[in-house]
This record gives structure tokens, sequence and C-alpha cells, in this order.
């Protein structure tokens, strides 16, 4: 959430920095404009595929109206983001309104980027909402995986269905399907494969494609058999290849478990499932389970809790009979398993148990099933679980994030919050718009969806001394089996008087060579390492200059001519104390070389400085970054370059020149040939179509 508030006692803040008011807010007028979230995520989404995320905006003030000018992304935005036109154009105090913002990936990279929002409340009259995505990922699978023709007699064959599926979020081109050189001979494919377009390969497969053939095993030799169906092909511009074990044995039993994976589902907590487990031969001789011979794994996350049902009890291995189990071909034996859904985890797809089945099945001996389950209640994670506040100065109030995920799939409902152990009363937590157990006045219960997470921000204010530690812990209550009572500690590290002690990180930008002709940006972090506050004032480019055999020199930070190369795009605000204790913003900087070439052709080098002023108002003093670092050498300067590029051309070559593949004859292949592409310039070539 992020909150913007303008009040009448603000103006002589903003007056200290060169800031103004308009009379469009209204003097005196309590306009708060409140954004739930302050950044969406829309994860991996498949392409082509639309999402869409709500963004809630609301006059939280107490008086004036909240006006809105424009609803934009910035430049550097993806253009796979879209947002719907605002349905209001202003907010009285309580009103709130809702932004859609949609989301369809087209390519196979991952976005981001910030929604601009304009409005009439100071200082900045506007407010970004960052956007983003994971990049999409493309995986196959097969089905029946493993692909297992089971028993098959000497003579006979079995042809089997085999499907490809992109199961993945991205596209994935397929070359060719084979099997591999090493494996058995007894299998074949026997059909072209069946694409979604139904032309050959390649082929495309997005997202829920499928490719189908017919596998034909035809055994020799008596035993097992074995191989691999490789699929080759493209992902994201590289080559990947996919790998299926394809196995069937001649004679003997064949032991078939179904399902190959136990999932119970999602279970309230502290009901019990049940799903059946059949064990079938489908060999041509008489398969054998000894005593205990399908059992829970021992090391099953939840062993406690899952049972086989046997003859109105419960016991960890069946069969239970000395004898153990016989099946003839073609018999089944159905079991019951039974799961008690007590301890609530995290949602991440681990399994919480395996069965392991041993038989004298040859082939697969040996069998372990992955057992499933959720448990359909909430689950507390804590980011982070140890809230430091770092080194704060004396009188300086510095804050930080906690952010509540509940994991499960339950409603998470946190009870009242309040700080204990605080000695000096120093540490404390900022009120969250609608989640009560942070309202001082009226707190109470406060939910949290399944899978969603509330972010609050902790504060401390050190009243203490200018050295040693400050501890105190934030405790609350939770609906979380084993987690009723949430301790979260606090610490914090005393400092003496508050200073601002900015740095540029990283300490130089290296921009590589820039082909003539584009540009190239890169970021840096202007981060407070101080205890107290900053203020933003100013940030300069200028450039550099070097003679022969001595070293780069640069001007004392503005006192030289503004950079030709290089430039910053946009600055931070200039606010009074506008960056705390740990605080951030950002400068951007774009190096376009100029169009001239070197004269004997080769690289040639554009180094300048970077630099920014900052206003100390605890010591009431301009701080410049960087500092003299006596760079320059022999007397010729105290600053060093922070900002070099190189500037270059780039030039493709392909050898030979042209291809003759002369006479072919029908039905048969031509000679290969192979085209080679050289980059001849001195900047780096980018091929973006063949």
């Amino acid at each position: 959430m992020r909150a913007r508030l303008f009040l009448t006692m603000g103006l002589l803040a903003a007056a200290a920095i060169g800031s103004s008011c308009t009379s469009k807010g209204g003097v005196g007028e309590n306009l708060i404009l409140e954004i739930i979230p302050s950044s969406v995520s829309f994860g991996a989404v498949d392409i082509n595929t639309e999402h869409k995320q709500a963004i809630k905006l609301t006059h939280a003030g107490t008086s004036g109206t909240i006006r809105f000018k424009g609803l934009h992304f910035t430049d550097a935005t993806s253009t796979e983001f879209s947002v719907e036109p605002m349905t209001v154009s202003t907010l009285e105090p309580g009103e709130s309104t809702t932004i859609i913002i949609h989301y369809k990936p087209t390519d196979s990279t991952a976005d981001s980027g910030d929604l601009v929002i304009e409005h009439n409340v100071p200082p900045d009259s506007q407010d970004l909402v960052h956007v983003s995505s994971l990049a999409p990922i493309a995986d196959l699978i097969s089905i029946p995986n493993p692909i297992d023709f089971g028993d098959v007699k000497a003579g006979e064959f079995k042809d089997l269905d085999v499907t490809i599926r992109n199961f993945g979020s991205d596209v994935y081109t397929m070359n060719q399907i084979y099997l591999r050189a090493d494996g058995s001979k007894d299998f074949t494919i026997i059909s072209d494969p069946v694409t979604p377009t139904g032309a050959p390969l390649p082929a495309e497969l997005n997202p829920d494609d499928e490719v189908g053939l017919v596998m034909r095993y035809e055994p020799t030799e008596g035993g097992p058999d074995e191989s691999w169906l490789i699929i080759d092909g493209i992902s994201k511009g590289q080559k990947e290849a996919f790998s299926f074990l394809v196995r069937g044995l001649e004679l003997g039993p064949h032991i078939v478990v179904s399902p190959y994976v136990i999932d119970f589902g999602s279970i309230p907590q502290d009901d019990t499932a049940t799903v059946d487990l059949t064990i079938s031969n489908e060999g041509n001789s008489t398969l054998t389970i000894a005593k205990d011979g399908i059992a829970l794994d021992p090391a099953s996350p939840d062993y406690d809790n899952i049972d086989f049902l046997v003859d109105g009890g419960t016991a960890k291995a069946v069969p239970v009979e000395v004898e153990g189990l016989t099946l003839e071909p073609g018999e089944s034996k159905v079991y019951t398993l039974q799961w008690t859904a007590k301890n609530p985890v995290g949602n991440k797809g681990d399994p919480i148990g395996q069965v392991v089945i041993v038989s004298d099945d040859t082939a697969q001996g040996l069998i372990s099933l992955n057992v499933f389950g959720r448990v359909d209640a909430p689950f507390l994670s804590l980011v982070p679980d140890v809230v430091d506040f770092g080194f704060v100065g004396q009188m300086i109030t510095s804050t930080r994030p906690l952010s509540m995920v509940n994991e499960g799939t339950g409603d998470l409902v946190i009870g009242c919050f309040s700080i204990v152990d605080d000695a000096l009363g120093e540490f404390d937590f900022q009120p969250a718009t609608d989640f009560p157990p942070t309202d001082k006045a009226n707190c109470g219960p406060g939910t949290i969806a399944g899978n969603n997470q509330q972010v609050v921000n902790l504060t401390f204010k050190n009243l203490g001394p200018d050295t040693g530690s400050a501890s105190a812990k934030l405790v609350f209550t939770t609906n979380v089996s084993g987690m009723e009572n949430v301790e979260v500690p606090l610490v914090a590290k005393r400092a003496g008087t508050p200073t601002c002690e900015p740095v540029l990180l990283p300490s130089k930008l290296d921009f590589g060579v820039v082909p003539k002709g584009f540009y190239k940006e890169k970021t840096f972090k202007l981060l407070n390492q101080g205890t107290g506050y900053c203020s933003f004032k100013s940030a300069t480019i200028e450039d550099c200059q070097g003679l022969a055999g001595l070293a780069v020199t640069c001007p004392e930070p503005g006192t030289g001519f503004g950079s030709k190369n290089y430039l910053f795009m946009g600055l931070p605000p200039a606010v009074q104390n506008g960056i705390g204790p740990q605080g951030s913003v950002f400068l951007k900087v774009r190096f376009t070389p100029p169009d001239n070439d070197s004269v004997f052709g080769m690289l040639m080098t554009y180094p300048a400085l970077a630099s920014a002023v900052l206003y100390d108002s605890q010591l009431q003093k301009d701080v410049v970054v960087p500092a003299a670092d006596g760079g320059g050498g022999l007397g010729l300067g105290g600053w060093s370059p922070n900002l070099d590029g190189d500037s270059g051309v780039a030039k493709i070559s392909v050898l030979p020149g042209e291809v003759d593949f002369g006479m072919v004859t029908i039905g048969c292949f031509s000679q290969t040939f192979k085209v080679c592409l050289y980059n001849t310039g001195n900047a780096p070539l980018t091929i973006s179509d063949i």
C-alpha cells in the first residue's frame, strides 16, 4: 500500500527544498490516495493467454477532491501490459475506484514496467505501480510416462499410442522425434508424428498442444528391454532436448499400479480421506509380493497420519498375511490408503509420503509412489522472520516492512498486534488500511485469504543512547495449528548524531561496446547508508578528459560541461528528507555513442563522471557523491570516471556468399552445406532473424 498525505503543516518542509503548492489541491485540504496493491506480479502466464489483476484506489483523506489527470505506462514498459480506462475522474473522501491491468505475453521473456497514475495529490502529483511477470518455460511430458509396453511374448508385438504434451507456459519448436541409438532395437516408431496442424515436423507446440505417435515393441532374446524416446527442438532460441524412458519385458509377471500418483486432494483440517490402490498382474506368469511388501516409507514427511486400512484396523504395510500376496496373470488386488489431514504446510507441491512396493517383477521390482495431499487450512510464513532495523541515529525513525504470507488454502485469521519487551517504547507498527489487527483505536481480527499476503510497516525511533542495541517483540495470535501465538523478534542498533551518507551502487557503470547508431541503459542505486535523512537536490553527468599515456581526469562535480554522450533518464523528485536511513532512489543512465567513427577503425572510449548533490538537514550542508578519490594522477584532478562506454561498428560477413545445390535426384537428399556468419566489426552483432 502507498499513501500520499498533503497537510498545511507540510508546506514549510516543501518550501525548504524548493517545492511549491498550487490552488488546485486547495491549501489545508487533506488529500490521501491509497493504492492497493502497490505492485502487481502476474507470475508465469502462458503465451497468448490473457490474465488481469485489479488495483484499488481510495481517497483516505478527510477533505478535498482527488482529480485524476492521466493513466499511462512508462516508455520502458512492455507493450504486453495494457490498462482499462478509468471509470471515474474524481474521488471524494471515502470513495474508491478500481483500475484493471491486463497482461498477454507474446514472447518468451520476462516483462516489467511501471503504470503512471497522474493526479492532484502533492507533492509528486503522480504514483508509479510496478508491474512484472516471470518468463514462461516450455516443458514436455510423455503420456504414458514411462512409455511402458509391459510383458510381450516372443514372436508377438504390441503397439502403444504415445502423446507428447507441452505442459509448460512457453512455445516449444519440435524438430524431430527418434529412439536413442544405444537402446534396444526391439522398439520402433511405426507412424509419422501427428502435429496440432497436421503438417510434418518441425512443429510449434503452444502450451497444452500435443503430438501423437504410435510405437511398437516386438521383443526378442528374452528379458527386459529399455530405450529412450528423444525429442529435439528449440526453446527460447536455444536447442533443448527431452528424453522419456521406453521399456518392455518379454515373458514373466508385470506389475501395474493404479493410480501411479496417490492424491488425496484438498482436505479440511482434522478430516480423513481414503484412496484405493489397485495392484494388478498384467504379465504372463505369477506375480509375488511378500509380506509387508507394500509399505509406507518411514521417511515420509507425514508418516504418522497415513495408514492402510486392514480388517477394521490400520497398518503401515500390507499384505499382513504371512504367505504374502500372489496374483495370477490378469488378477488384481485393491488396498485402501487413509490420510488424516493434521499438519498444514505451505502449498509448495511437495509429497506428503511415499508408498514402496517390492515384487518379483524383474523389470520393476521396486516401485515408489508419491503420495500427495493438501490440508485445507491456512499456513503463515513471515518475511523476514526477524525484523532488523540496522543502525538508527538518535531521534531518527526507521521503517521496515513485514510480509505475512498465507501459503495455505484456508483463510488465515490474525489477531490484534502488540509490542512487548520494549523498554523505552521505541518500537511501533503503522496502521494498515482494511487490516483491523493494526488499528490501535478499534483493534479486531483480520483475514488473509489463501495464497495472499498482508504487508505491515514496523518502525523504530532511537530514544536512547548513541551506542548499544534495542530489541522487542511483535506478538499476535493466528488460527494456524501449532502457530496460535506468534512472536516476531525486532532488533535495532543505536547510533549517534544522524547523518546523510549517500553512495552510488555500483561504484561504476561499464556499458561495454555499443554499436554506432544504438544506445544502452544502465542504472545507479543512490543509497543512503547513514543513520539520518537525505534530501535529493540534483544530479549531473560531465565528460572526462585523458591525454595519451596519462590517466583520465574528471572535473569537480558541477564545474565541467554537460556530457555529450550520457544522459539521465529522469531524476527522482526533490523531496525534503525523502531518502531515509537505508532508503534509496534510482538514477537511470543512457549511453549513446556519437556517429563519427575512429579514423583508424578502432574502439573509441568515452569516460564520464556522474554525480549527485544531496542535502543533510541534520548537519545543514550539501553532500556530493562520489567524493574525491584522488583520481586523475599527476595532480590533474581528484575524481575518477564512474561511467565508461566504448563505441564501435558491427559488420556481418557471410561465407559462402552463394550456395549451389546442383542437380538433385527426386526423392534423394542434396549435399549438405555449412553457411558461416562472421562479425568483422569491433562491436557486438545481434542476429534478429534468419
